[in-house]
């Protein structure tokens, strides 16, 4: 009667959810069509260098995915291809004009439907069933041999949790869900056979994104992925498993070492002064906004040992947490469960440590999204050594209090990194390659350096140059832009970005055709990234 009440309470909050959405789509409809119609009415910049027909993830019903995506298919030059829409299962009713106005002809099925979904309940039971707990969860064996991080991390974002409770019940459902996924996506690709795909993620969530990813990999079609980061059109493209854990990649360390001396030095000028507008507080990126932005208060070394009753003479290493369920393996790294089996090993190790002294920091993000948050985490694990910083301290002055840190592969590494200050990273991410980080070699590596002063070692040097022109790289673009940016998908409202789109587009047509052109160039290079493509070329540069 109970398990009946919640399902019934659910299923209410979803009908609410959904005429929320409903009315939302109405709302903002006209807005939406000025918008789609300037993006379709982009320039094509030649005949398609890919090849048809072409498959588009529309399940994510964004408009600057839909901008981003406009952008591609103009530079590319596939406007004339089948194109072959794919749906998720939330797909809103707004899909079908958004459609028609990119000129999509063909709408596929969503891969999932509760038909689809009730056939897999049993095989969800018996993974479920086999793994016992979250650890064999992260350990399943899944069809296609899809590595198990993707239904895990999609577990942790559904859940919005720390680690993935199997008592959840809503899990086997979703593991179905994820299953049938898996198997449509396949069937999928071998049936359309498709020369090309352009989707909007490749980790498993509410939708599909992981498992069709894998399959379009697994039956040799190249995809582009049209993200944006830090106002910047960032394509990335994906033709084998690797490819897919490198889309945030700022700059290879091999690059670096064969700038001139002149580059090198411009772009650290770059990186530094990019830097010290995020942590004054006078970036436009919206993480910066939350860690170092108005509302943010000091809290002096002086200050942190004396509230924690701390000897201000040991070293102090702050440990940057990522938000909790926020695809932990998003880079390929294997070691840990997730971030809190990350944080249980460095805790315990950090106890018994007794020339450090340790003050966690929770991700800025963690009360935006209003979900774990680091004291529900630590709990009895907390030694006298450690220490939880407040929210709302500035990053700024936790990072000149801290003599270290340690981060899973938070951007702080390379805030403190350009200050010369030691970083230790337990696992893979985007920026271990570089040698103003040191990367552990294990699990049991990483817990054994966190016990000691490890950056006393002598197998760790500073290099605040590097870790600038990295900064230069995520950051930067080319001064030709002038005012031709991209709205921030979290950060701004899809009403503003919907107003936004026609009028920047006209009123920046020279550089967006330079966009169009550089991208085509690009795409025509084979390289994998295409904004270290675009900070390569450009002469001059500029900041966020």
């Amino acid at each position: 009667m109970k398990e009946a009440v919640k399902s019934a309470v659910r299923g209410a909050f979803a009908a609410y959810g959904r005429l929320q959405t409903t009315a939302r789509e109405l709302r903002i409809a006209p807005a939406r069509r000025a918008a789609e119609r300037a993006i379709a009415a982009l320039p094509t910049m030649g005949p398609s260098l890919v090849d048809g027909p072409v498959l588009v993830d529309a399940a994510f019903q964004h408009p600057n995915y839909w901008q981003r995506f406009g952008l591609l298919r103009a530079a590319l030059g596939f406007e004339n291809l089948e194109q072959y829409a794919l749906p998720g299962r939330f797909s809103t009713l707004g899909l079908a004009g958004t459609l028609r106005r990119m000129g999509i002809r063909h709408r596929l099925a969503p891969l999932t439907d509760a038909a689809a979904v009730a056939a897999r309940r049993v095989e969800a039971r018996e993974i479920l069933t086999r793994a016992g707990d979250a650890d064999g969860l992260f350990r399943a064996e899944l069809p296609f041999g899809i590595p198990a991080f993707d239904l895990y991390d999609g577990l942790l974002r559904a859940q919005r949790t720390a680690r993935v409770d199997l008592g959840h019940p809503d899990i086997a459902d979703f593991v179905a869900t994820w299953l049938a996924a898996a198997y449509s996506a396949d069937d999928l690709v071998r049936r359309l056979r498709p020369g090309f795909a352009v989707l909007s993620h490749t980790q498993s969530g509410r939708d599909g994104y992981g498992v069709l990813a894998r399959a379009l990999i697994r039956h040799g079609v190249p995809m582009v992925v049209p993200n944006g980061f830090f106002e910047n059109l960032h394509l990335h493209r994906v033709e084998a498993e690797p490819d897919l854990y490198r889309f945030f990649d700022p700059v290879e360390p091999e690059e670096i070492d064969a700038m001139p001396s002149a580059r090198r030095e411009s772009l650290a000028v770059l990186g530094r002064q990019a830097v010290m507008a995020r942590l004054g507080g006078n970036s436009r990126e919206f993480a910066g906004q939350l860690a170092f932005g108005p509302g943010q208060t000091d809290w002096s070394r002086e200050e942190m040992c004396r509230d924690f009753g701390w000897d201000p003479a040991k070293p102090i290493v702050a440990i940057l947490t990522s938000t909790w369920f926020d695809f932990p393996h998003l880079y390929g790294s294997s070691r840990f469960r997730d971030f809190a089996d990350w944080v249980g090993v460095t805790l315990r190790a950090a106890a018994g440590a007794a020339d450090v002294n340790f003050i966690v920091r929770g991700h800025p993000a963690d009360r935006w999204y209003d979900g774990v948050y680091v004291s529900d985490m630590i709990g009895g694990q907390r030694a006298p050594n450690i220490g939880v910083c407040p929210y709302g301290k500035n990053g700024r002055s936790v990072m000149q209090a801290a003599d270290a840190l340690v981060t899973f592969y938070g951007s702080a590494a390379l805030e403190y990194a350009m200050f010369g200050k030691p970083v230790l990273v337990p696992d893979i991410g985007w920026y271990h390659r570089h040698a103003f980080v040191r990367l552990a070699h294990s699990r049991e590596d990483y817990a054994d350096r966190i016990r000691r002063v490890w950056w006393r070692d002598g197998d760790w040097r500073p290099d605040p140059e590097r870790a600038a022109i990295v900064q230069a790289y995520r950051f930067g673009y080319p001064a030709w832009q002038g005012d031709w940016r991209l709205d921030d998908d979290v950060a701004c409202s899809r009403d503003r970005i919907l107003h936004a789109i026609p009028a920047r587009l006209a009123a920046c047509a020279p550089a967006v055709r330079l966009e169009l052109a550089t991208i085509r160039d690009w795409y025509a290079s084979g390289e994998i990234l295409y904004h270290p493509f675009k900070i390569r070329r450009a002469t001059e540069l500029t900041h966020i």
